[in-house]
């Protein structure tokens, strides 16, 4: 009866914590970027985001907290487990759904702080030219120690955009500059895992051109051509992720 009633409120805390999450996802995140996106074209400046890292850091850390709990189950039922037992019965399913609310979390929590700008313009973001070195900031939303220097993040353009292969004439870039760079709490002012990019330019990539006006006509940029960071050996392997 102690298992079944243990297996059940784990249950019920992963029923709460799902409930919240979502509502901080689906309408706290929501609302936050809508207010950054009025910011960009000339309305009040965005609120902070501090208070959203607590929630999205308290909800992190509560997961934690029951991913912990349920390997202790793990520990009680190697030593001592019986026919039908609650733990071995639920054990996995509430493993699995502990992992994809951590999940979901974690890759919601990725924000553009600040969004890109040319030095000489920072009143002026996504506003950009073609050769002009512009800057953005990333954030994570999430503060936990154990994600420092683990998380990777890459610069794209256009990276969910489906117009630039149906419309005839959509102008296509690529960044140039180190675009990719890990996470990690020295870049912030507050401790939060943060990646600013500071040196990135972009440049539009040729258009394919008919082989009867053109051999050597290509439609992108070598990229090979882009450094790419390193990391320090005594570090684990970072985890790839992409904006």
């Amino acid at each position: 009866m102690l298992s079944h009633a243990i297996v059940q409120q784990v249950a019920e805390l992963l029923n709460a914590v799902e409930h919240t999450q979502k509502v901080l996802i689906n309408e706290e995140l929501v609302d936050w970027k809508r207010r950054q996106q009025i910011a960009c074209i000339g309305g009040p400046p965005n609120a902070c985001l501090d208070q959203l890292q607590n929630w999205f850091t308290y909800i992190a850390t509560s997961l934690q907290q029951v991913r912990q709990q349920l390997k202790k189950l793990e520990e009680l039922e190697q030593k001592l487990t019986y026919e039908h037992d609650p733990i071995s019965n639920n054990k996995q399913a509430l493993q699995d759904r502990t992992q994809s609310l951590f999940k979901q979390l974690i890759q919601s929590s990725f924000v553009v702080e600040r969004q890109p700008c040319m030095p000489t313009h920072p009143q002026r973001p996504l506003v950009l030219k073609t050769g002009v070195q512009f800057t953005v900031k990333l954030r994570l939303l999430v503060k936990l120690q154990e994600l420092n220097y683990q998380l990777k993040v890459k610069a794209l353009f256009d990276k969910d955009v489906n117009e630039k292969n149906t419309v005839k004439g959509f102008r296509k870039f690529n960044i140039l500059g180190t675009n990719t760079k890990v996470m990690n709490m020295e870049e912030s002012n507050n401790g939060s895992l943060a990646a600013e990019f500071r040196h990135l330019e972009n440049a539009e990539k040729a258009r394919a051109c008919h082989p009867a006006t053109s051999k050597n006509c290509t439609d992108f940029i070598d990229e090979s051509a882009t450094p790419q960071l390193t990391y320090p050996s005594h570090h684990q392997k970072p985890t790839s992720g992409e904006t």
